[in-house]
């Protein structure tokens, strides 16, 4: 192989690890699979950054709100920023679409969530997460 072949495969390798790292920081992993990417992006807003106690680590909250085309309780994402991308550590549905959030934090790595069990159902479901 040429010294120009090899180069040109260096540099294609090179902006393909590039537009992956990009991609990441705008998708988050964990998402839900494709039929969340349009929702989370386009009809989403954040509902604040929750830090802890401690200060170790941050996340985001994130709330699908589409407005008049919404029916049920809102679908809600916590995701945490990593220098490699971000990452859905919680996801579920939320009765408000503002107001206070119901996230408490328990530990310097652990919070809990008062989400609802559905898009339709008013059970409480809430979640205990702990990072990594």
């Amino acid at each position: 192989m040429s010294r120009r072949k090899k180069r040109i495969i260096i540099c294609c390798l090179g902006l393909v690890g590039a537009f992956l790292l990009f991609a990441r920081q705008i998708v988050p992993s964990g998402l839900g699979g494709m039929k969340q990417i349009i929702p989370y992006l386009f009809f989403s807003q954040s509902r604040g950054v929750f830090v802890p106690p401690g200060g170790t680590s941050r996340v985001e909250v994130v709330t699908n709100d589409a407005g008049a085309a919404h029916s049920g309780h809102f679908p809600t994402w916590v995701v945490r920023e990593h220098w490699y991308g971000d990452e859905v550590v919680a996801k579920g549905y939320l009765e408000e679409s503002q107001g206070p959030f119901p996230l408490k934090w328990t530990g310097p790595r652990t919070f809990t969530i008062g989400f609802v069990k559905g898009r339709y159902d008013d059970t409480p479901a809430p979640q205990l997460v702990t990072l990594r």
